[in-house]
């Protein structure tokens, strides 16, 4: 089962994020990094939408935002459960899973564990590794 991860972040974060965890480990398949940057929540919901619907043979998708209650986890939480294929939503029909907090130690999780099923299960594991990498 292959898992498509987005990182959808303020600024600049989730491309450093993505960096950090390729630096330490090589490149990683099915991975985008995107930013807020400059985007009515509008861009960013198209933005995202461009990002899944560009994954190919993906049937999972999990979608680590920086901040709980901000605008890149609202739009992707608005997308999500909109997946599926309806007025304005992804173009594909992967299972979406939205996580929000995510550190570098959740980012390291995420590339190497991303196959665990079912999707709930792994939404459980990563969001216990973030907790693991805070102390």
């Amino acid at each position: 089962m292959t898992t498509a991860l987005v990182f959808f972040c303020h600024g600049n974060l989730g491309e450093s994020i993505l960096g950090a965890v390729e630096g330490l480990f090589g490149p990683a398949e099915d991975v985008a990094a995107l930013s807020n940057k400059g985007l009515s929540r509008r861009d960013m919901s198209e933005e995202l939408r461009r990002a899944i619907s560009g994954f190919q043979d993906v049937q999972r998708v999990v979608i680590l935002a920086d901040l709980v209650g901000g605008s890149c986890w609202q739009v992707a939480m608005e997308l999500s459960r909109r997946e599926g294929g309806g007025e304005g939503g992804i173009d594909i029909d992967p299972e979406v899973a939205v996580i929000g907090g995510v550190n570098l130690r959740m980012a390291m999780a995420s590339v190497h564990k991303r196959d665990i099923a079912p999707l709930s299960e792994l939404v459980t594991v990563l969001i216990a590794a973030g907790r693991d990498g805070v102390r």
